[in-house]
């Protein structure tokens, strides 16, 4: 199967649903959807981490309830993702309006996430300082 950025998912029928629910997860985080999905994509001991910080199902609402306060037309796009076993790599550039000043920023990061099934039980997320985006300098990308 190929997604509408040409790369290719398996034809792992689990590894398309974690893929997919992944994508999901990400489109909840851009504000297209109802926090309480989470519950559904989420294993209950669900833990990320960001870093030296990590954080429950609980904080991660909390975070992107922050974010989306924040910042406006909020955008994941995944450009690479490859599965193996139970974990998916995914690299995805995040592009959002920051409401203070209207600037478009950027940033680009890595999430490694571990499945139980089709649940996201663990997540080691690394993104770059968001920064705004080369149009919003004039500079031809």
């Amino acid at each position: 199967m190929t997604s509408d950025n040409g790369w290719q998912m398996s034809d792992d029928r689990v590894q398309t649903g974690r893929a997919q629910a992944f994508a999901r997860y990400l489109d909840i985080a851009s504000g297209n959807g109802d926090f309480a999905e989470l519950d559904a994509l989420m294993a209950p001991s669900f833990i990320g981490h960001m870093g030296e910080r990590t954080r429950d199902l609980v904080q991660l609402k909390r975070d992107m309830a922050a974010y989306r306060a924040s910042a406006d037309e909020v955008r994941f796009q995944i450009e690479h993702e490859f599965g193996d076993g139970d974990f998916l790599a995914t690299r995805v550039v995040a592009s959002a309006v920051r409401r203070s000043d209207g600037a478009t920023l950027v940033a680009r990061g890595i999430n490694i996430s571990r499945w139980v099934g089709l649940l996201l039980a663990e997540e080691w997320a690394v993104w770059e300082a968001l920064h705004p985006s080369d149009l919003d300098r004039g500079v031809d990308a």
